[in-house]
């Protein structure tokens, strides 16, 4: 004989038979989980990456932005060193370049107007051939004191000393006042980046063959 049921009671019923089933499975992965051997080893916590803090440029130390300890974001300034001498560094840097670049104008505007005489027949080719040389010469220097120029700003933009990477900050190992050379003596402070961290742990040959 078939009976009817409510929506209610049918509603309930289906509750009833899911909590049922979660039930079981419950049961079912504890009773997998005492199966499973529980294997412990020694091991350690290590950063997933890490980063020394150094200079590479030489001068003293005006400004150290942390006491250790704290989290720091990729690029931001950690260390200053006095900037005065990199500054003038700069400025020279660009008055030699602006006369390297009124030299070149220069021979340009002579090498053009030796081109033209020697096409007339006016002036002899032989001093067309020395202006040009003269202008290459020119634009040669012109292009090493643009590279000395980009040195000199580099090497000011270095008196700025930033995280390499995101994370925790240790100690400084230097002092205000310090002078430190590039790249040379122990790293002015340590970086750790813990979030991601490694577990490193060693698993006994025994263990492995079980």
């Amino acid at each position: 004989m078939a009976t009817l049921v409510s929506g209610p009671a049918r509603r309930l019923c289906g509750a009833r038979a899911s909590w049922v089933a979660a039930l079981a499975l419950l049961t079912l992965l504890a009773a997998t989980a005492r199966a499973q051997p529980v294997l412990v080893f020694d091991g350690v916590v290590e950063a997933a990456r890490r980063a020394e803090l150094a200079t590479d440029v030489s001068g003293v130390v005006r400004a150290i932005h942390f006491a250790g300890g704290e989290r720091v974001a990729a690029g931001q300034t950690l260390i200053e060193i006095d900037d005065a001498a990199f500054l003038l560094a700069v400025e020279d840097a660009k008055a030699t370049l602006d006369h390297a670049k009124a030299e070149a104008t220069a021979a340009g505007e002579e090498a053009a107007r030796s081109a033209e005489l020697s096409a007339r027949g006016v002036a002899p080719d032989t001093r067309l051939r020395a202006d040009r040389t003269r202008l290459a010469q020119a634009q040669a220097l012109r292009m090493q004191a643009g590279i000395a120029l980009r040195r000199a700003e580099l090497d000011l933009a270095r008196t700025r000393i930033a995280a390499p990477l995101a994370g925790v900050v240790g100690r400084p190992d230097v002092a205000l006042g310090a002078f430190v050379e590039a790249k040379a003596g122990p790293p002015l402070a340590l970086i750790m980046q813990l979030d991601p961290a490694l577990v490193a742990y060693r698993v006994p040959y025994a263990d492995r063959l079980a």
